[in-house]
């Protein structure tokens, strides 16, 4: 038996492909753990009782959320590698699909922008053309009535999300230009 030399591009077309295989059950992994690290600092949030809500009840519902949504996406990612060895599938990358970049940039220079003009702008107007840009990256087909939807769901969405952090949660946002 000789053992047959194993290029780099092997090698790493196997690591991609294992992603792939598994990818989704090393992200539950991963947001299950940073789920578990974000939960057990709400403890040390400081309570102050300025209402019926207090200070640690969105970290509480964002934890419990997260962990929800963790310990879905690892049920199904497990269930779908079981259902993949019973039909003995070999899940190749043009197969299951490439991940596309452009996407994933764009989201991420949605939120640097978002970040640097949260000040200046405030927080609706900035909220607001996040939300719409957003939608418009992630929508699958783009049309004139789904772009009328966006803005319409996108300022309605960051009205009420003012109106929850400053009415009910007493957080002050900034005003920016609707000083």
């Amino acid at each position: 038996n000789s053992l047959k030399p194993v290029s780099g591009f092997q090698i790493g077309r196997r690591v991609i492909l294992s992603v792939k295989k598994y990818g989704d059950l090393i992200s539950g992994i991963f947001l299950l753990i940073i789920t578990s690290l974000y939960a057990s600092r709400i403890g040390e949030i400081e309570i102050i009782n300025s209402g019926s809500v207090d200070a640690a009840f969105i970290p509480k519902l964002v934890s419990g959320i997260m962990f929800f949504l963790s310990i879905c996406l690892i049920v199904t990612s497990v269930y779908k590698l079981k259902v993949q060895r019973s039909e003995k599938t070999n899940i190749r990358g043009d197969e299951r699909g490439t991940f596309c970049w452009f996407p994933a940039l764009l989201t991420a220079l949605l939120l640097i922008l978002y970040v640097v003009f949260f000040e200046k702008l405030g927080f609706l107007i900035t909220t607001s053309i996040y939300l719409f840009a957003q939608l418009m990256v992630l929508a699958p087909e783009r049309s004139i009535k789904g772009t009328v939807r966006f803005a319409v769901a996108s300022a309605a969405a960051a009205y009420i999300l003012q109106y929850i952090f400053i009415r009910l949660l007493y957080v002050m946002l900034p005003e920016g230009l609707l000083r």
